[in-house]
């Protein structure tokens, strides 16, 4: 084997290391929703927003996992009591944990690709009613105003399905509905952001 063989190989290999992608990454989202079922009869339909932080294993060939810490904001909605003159403010937040399996369509940790998966969501709802005023929805109470009140149900299953487009190395976009149960009604949200892998 001769000297420019040897150097075509080498030149070859370093080629093939220096395109391996990191098993590992670290990233965060920050994304606008929309409140579907459950949520825009007593937190209003306005635009929420989320910021979360994940992080990517990489198996090869596509295939990969995130793992995906979160905050969720559904914003709030000011509601009529009984009697109408009477108007109450409710807000409504979580925290959730979410394990995705991913795949890019390319076979690589760039262009398009879709996810699926499940966790763990704690959701924080607040009330606040003047006197006169009886609260229906989320932390219904007969009781005549003033009326405060901390809707906190505990941990609750939570599926994600969605997808993405990875621009680069860094920045990228997705969209993913998601979908829970608590307290009786389904609560459903439908998210589309931009992600920073750093």
């Amino acid at each position: 084997m001769n000297i420019s063989a040897v150097s075509i190989i080498l030149m070859a290999l370093s080629i093939e290391l220096n395109a391996t992608e990191p098993e590992y990454r670290m990233g965060s989202e920050f994304t606008i929703l929309n409140q579907l079922s459950g949520l825009e009869h007593h937190y209003g339909d306005k635009t929420g927003q989320g910021l979360s932080y994940f992080l990517d294993r990489n198996y090869g060939r596509g295939h990969g996992e995130r793992l995906l810490f979160d905050f969720v904001d559904y914003s709030s909605l000011s509601l009529l009591g009984t009697p109408s003159s009477a108007r109450g403010h409710t807000h409504l937040y979580s925290f959730g944990m979410t394990l995705n399996y991913t795949y890019h369509l390319r076979g690589k940790a760039v262009g398009p690709y879709v996810l699926a998966g499940f966790g763990g969501r704690v959701f924080q709802g607040t009330g606040d009613f003047p006197a006169g005023t009886i609260p229906t929805g989320f932390g219904e109470n007969s009781r005549l105003g003033p009326v405060r009140y901390s809707y906190c149900p505990g941990p609750k299953l939570s599926f994600q399905l969605g997808g993405g487009w990875d621009f680069g190395p860094h920045w990228g976009a997705l969209a993913r509905y998601q979908v829970n149960r608590s307290q009786g009604h389904t609560l459903s949200t439908v998210e589309g952001g931009v992600t920073y892998r750093f």
